[in-house]
This record gives C-alpha cells, structure tokens and sequence, in this order.
C-alpha cells in the first residue's frame, strides 16, 4: 500500500513539473527562438542590399580597397 502511495506521489510530482515548469518555458524558448529566426533573415536581406548596392558603385576602383597605393 504505501509503494503505492509513493508511486502515485512521484506520478503527479513529475506531470505536475512537466505541465508547470517545462511547458511555460518550452513556450518562451519558442518565442524567442522565431524572434532570432526573424533577426537572422533580416540581416540576410540587409547583407544582399549592402553588397548589392556596394557592387553598383564600383568600390572596386578605389586602390586602398585593392591592396594597391
């Protein structure tokens, strides 16, 4: 009777961690990792529209860009 008693206590002590403690911050961890997602796309877009706008200004002309004096 009392490994019984025990067994359930341990049952609902692991449930009652995993629904209160690991699910919220299974959610915040979510969130922030589609907030880094995002951030990391951003800089993709803003890495192409610098090189991209660099490349149309012909900055490899400029002779301390090339090694040259």
């Amino acid at each position: 009777m009392t490994i019984k008693r025990i067994n359930l206590f341990l049952g609902i002590a692991g449930l009652s961690f995993q629904a209160f403690i690991l699910l919220p911050w299974h959610h915040i961890i979510s969130e922030q990792m589609d907030e880094l997602e995002s951030d990391l796309r951003r800089v993709d877009v803003m890495n192409k529209e610098l090189v991209d706008y660099l490349s149309k200004r012909d900055v490899g002309k400029l002779p301390e860009l090339n090694g040259q004096k």
